[in-house]
This record gives structure tokens, C-alpha cells and sequence, in this order.
């Protein structure tokens, strides 16, 4: 509960995202409990992008950064909010209802043992925290290997990282909080996507035979 709000903002951002992709790509018969889902599912990979991309911009104009991640959490929320009232009956079944509270006590169990670490325990999370620091601090990448600005010469995937540093900005969190903290959301988020992803390949194989 001490990061609520980072909580609560990632997963509007998600389900935006994911909104964003299901009401394009899915037809608009199909049931909105398995859109809600699949905005669930996919959301996380579509927020990731549009972050990496608001640091880049970042990184080029660090005025708009922080300007930026509002303006993108403000369109997100709106993209909930549209889908959720044209749906508003939804959010009274029972099996939503028993499916959030499951949801909740997961992310409960995971989030519970953040309590007494300062970050994850790997030996390469100095570097991530380094990553996300400069991603804040556009004016300093120079001096660090591992950046945007010379991801030519020295590779690495920054999408997570950009994700923290977004994060960080709205919620007005600690780094090293927001990388352990998206590290156990994303564990709880994996194996619903997983799920769905077989459900929609069973029903894609089952319709071509």
C-alpha cells in the first residue's frame, strides 16, 4: 500500500494501452471480458514502447520529458475510461468481481516481500538502477556506457528500464523502489498473458481445422 498510487497508475496505463491495441485489432462482437483481458495481456508490451519512445524524445528534449509522461498517462486513462462505460454492466459480474479479488491477493503476496530490500537481488542491479538514472538525467548518458546515446556502440535493451523511469516520474517514487516493484507486477501480469495467449491460439488452430 505504500506505493498505491504507482500501482494504481501502472495498471490504468496498461489497460489503456491494451485498449488501444484490442479495440483495432479484435472485432467488436467479441465477449469485452476476453478484450479486457487481452488489454491486460498485451497492454504492458504497448505501454513499454511508448515509453521507450517518450525517452528518447527524452533524451534529445529533456524539457518534455516529464510534460510528456503526463500527457501520455492523461490519454491511457481516458482510453479506461471510454471503454469501461460503454461497458459499465461489466463491472458487476461475479466472475470479474472474484477474478479482480484473486488478482489482488496475488499481487498482494508478490508485492509483500519489497518490504526490506533496496533493490532486487542480482548482481547486475547497480547497473539497472545506473540505467534508469540516466534516463531521468538525459545531460549525464554521456558519461555512462550504457545509454541511449551510444546504444550503437554498447547495446542493451532499455525498454523495462524506460518503463521504470516513466513510472518514476508520475509516481514521484525512489528508482531502486520502481525496479522492484515493476520486476514483482510483471510476474503477476505474466501468467494471465500466458493464458490468454494460449486461449486465443486454441481458438485460432480449432477455427482453421
Amino acid at each position: 500500500f505504500e506505493h498505491f498510487y504507482a500501482v494504481l497508475i501502472f495498471f490504468f496505463s496498461v489497460l489503456g494501452a491494451g485498449f488501444l491495441i484490442t479495440n483495432i485489432s479484435l472485432n467488436e462482437t467479441v465477449d469485452f471480458r476476453k478484450r479486457f483481458f487481452a488489454a491486460l495481456s498485451i497492454g504492458s508490451i504497448v505501454l513499454t514502447l511508448l515509453a521507450y519512445a517518450l525517452m528518447i524524445l527524452g533524451y534529445f528534449f529533456p524539457s518534455l520529458l516529464k510534460p510528456g509522461s503526463f500527457l501520455l498517462l492523461f490519454f491511457l486513462v481516458l482510453s479506461v475510461l471510454k471503454n469501461l462505460w460503454f461497458q459499465r454492466s461489466f463491472l458487476k459480474d461475479r466472475t470479474f468481481l472474484l477474478g479482480g479479488i484473486f488478482f489482488f491477493l496475488l499481487l498482494l503476496i508478490r508485492l509483500s516481500f519489497l518490504k526490506h530490500i533496496l533493490l532486487p537481488g542480482y548482481s547486475d542491479s547497480p547497473i539497472h538502477y545506473q540505467i534508469v538514472d540516466v534516463f531521468l538525467h538525459p545531460g549525464t548518458s554521456a558519461s555512462f556506457r550504457l545509454s541511449i546515446g551510444n546504444i550503437f556502440n554498447h547495446y542493451y535493451h532499455f525498454g523495462f528500464h524506460a518503463l521504470v523511469a516513466w513510472l518514476v516520474l508520475l509516481a514521484n517514487i525512489a528508482p531502486q523502489d520502481a525496479i522492484s516493484l515493476l520486476g514483482q507486477i510483471l510476474l503477476v501480469i505474466a501468467p494471465i498473458s500466458v493464458i490468454f495467449l494460449t486461449y486465443f491460439l486454441t481458438i485460432v488452430t480449432y477455427l482453421k481445422i
